[in-house]
């Protein structure tokens, strides 16, 4: 089924201040938003549980056999430096 009627049958169901906000903000970023664009960086699934993330990225980190200290300082930099942000 064509994208354009798949978005019509969903916005019928929906109030219209919420498809005016989705046509007007997210369809047009709708392919940069999913979690199917993590897939291409080996990602399946995403979480908005900031310590399950946390702790999925540490043991990514851990399951590595060798890993350069260059990348995982970098790793450990930048998890410190969004969990910094998000305390902010």
């Amino acid at each position: 089924m064509c994208m354009y009627y798949r978005l019509l049958r969903y916005t019928a169901k929906w109030s219209q201040p919420f498809t005016d906000y989705f046509i007007n903000t997210v369809h047009s970023r709708i392919d940069k938003l999913g979690a199917w664009k993590l897939r291409a960086h080996g990602l399946e699934s995403l979480t908005t549980n900031q310590s399950e993330g946390f702790n999925t990225v540490l043991k990514r980190l851990n399951d590595w056999k060798e890993v350069p200290v260059d990348i995982m300082a970098l790793s450990l930099f930048r998890l410190s430096t969004f969990h910094t942000t998000e305390i902010k």
